[in-house]
């Protein structure tokens, strides 16, 4: 059976086409998921996606290809978004019924359209604190930390974009956890038909047979056959005096050896496991971890 993807990239980007008359107050916020809003739409090649997926190796929370350990660390979600990996985490929050208020005073349920706040966000009757307010929620709900809760976002996050001078605190780069605990699931056996919710706008599902036969096989062939000299190990080698000031003090975490936690997933941050992508490592013994 083959793949179908959608993505919500497309609903970024069209929020953002509607904020046209509040985008200097949303840019002088600095405010690092804001920056999630220039992300360009695009096609998901969801084939590719899964057959990636067949390479990830639940125990080490690693792809393996052709004996190359590779790892999705905190490193890459740092360069990748431009969202903090330190700080307060993201957990359960609010269990108060009335956290939609700003919203809708008549509404009182756990979850939220996320349609009904993207029209918040672009309405101009609105003030721009809320509908500030609001565009982040979409932000989290369609990019960061997806539910797949018919398209609808739960009360709990309502906590963390309340203040809007506190929201770089939070540990939005932890969403690392949420996305290795779905991509686990996914491939626990007799579930791969489920729907697979991960971080940074994709939503995939198997469906449908709808690409060329010999398309995966050479993917696969690739994959197989991937020689060391093809790698590029430190893609982000050249990049690090771009990084903002913010982002420069996060950098030294990107090799925590720790577990990470979002929301109900956690995970055990090992970048070790994948020492090729660190220069840091190289000189280094790690024969010891674990």
């Amino acid at each position: 059976m083959a793949t179908k993807g959608s993505s919500k990239l497309y609903t970024i980007s069209d929020l953002w086409s509607g904020l046209e008359n509040i985008r200097d107050q949303v840019n002088q916020q600095s405010i690092r998921l804001f920056r999630l809003l220039q992300v360009e739409s695009s096609n998901l090649l969801a084939p590719l996606v899964l057959e990636l997926l067949e390479y990830y190796n639940c125990d080490l929370n690693t792809f393996i290809f052709n004996d190359h350990s590779f790892a999705i660390t905190l490193e890459d979600i740092l360069y990748i978004t431009g969202l903090p990996i330190q700080g307060i985490p993201i957990m359960d929050a609010s269990k108060d019924k009335n956290a939609f208020s700003n919203f809708d005073t008549t509404f009182c349920k756990s979850s939220f359209p996320i349609s009904k706040l993207k029209d918040h966000a672009k309405d101009t009757r609105v003030d721009p604190i809320t509908r500030m307010k609001a565009t982040l929620l979409v932000l989290i709900a369609c990019f960061v930390i997806p539910t797949g809760d018919k398209h609808q976002i739960n009360r709990n996050f309502i906590k963390y974009v309340d203040k809007l001078d506190e929201v770089d605190n939070y540990a939005w780069g932890a969403t690392l956890a949420f996305l290795h605990d779905g991509i686990s699931k996914w491939k626990k056996e007799g579930s791969k038909k489920s729907l697979i919710r991960q971080p940074l706008g994709c939503t995939v599902k198997n469906i449908s047979h709808n690409h060329k036969p010999d398309y995966l096989d050479k993917v696969k062939e690739a994959l197989d056959t991937l020689s060391e000299e093809k790698i590029n190990w430190v893609p982000y080698k050249h990049l690090k005096s771009r990084l903002p000031d913010i982002l420069k003090e996060q950098e030294k975490y990107k090799l925590l050896l720790s577990p990470i936690y979002c929301m109900n997933s956690i995970v055990h941050h090992r970048p070790h496991l994948a020492a090729k992508q660190f220069e840091e490592l190289k000189h280094l013994d790690l024969s010891k971890l674990t």
